[in-house]
């Protein structure tokens, strides 16, 4: 079983509350393209990767300097 954290991944809430934002505010950064696609391994499953979620902060932080 892979260790590395940057391989893990959270469903749309714990990815709204990793980056401090409401549900409905993630979602709409997502159809929005702020944020990737999730991953979709079944039906009704949707899967964001934390190295992506770091990534978007990572921008916000250059976009703000």
């Amino acid at each position: 079983m892979p260790t590395n954290t940057d391989q893990a991944v959270f469903r749309d809430k714990h990815a709204a509350q990793y980056l401090d934002m409401s549900r409905s505010t993630f979602r709409a950064y997502v159809k929005a393209g702020k944020i990737p696609q999730p991953l979709k391994p079944s039906q009704g499953v949707s899967l964001w990767r934390k190295e992506w979620l770091d990534r978007y902060l990572d921008e916000l932080e250059g976009g703000a300097k």
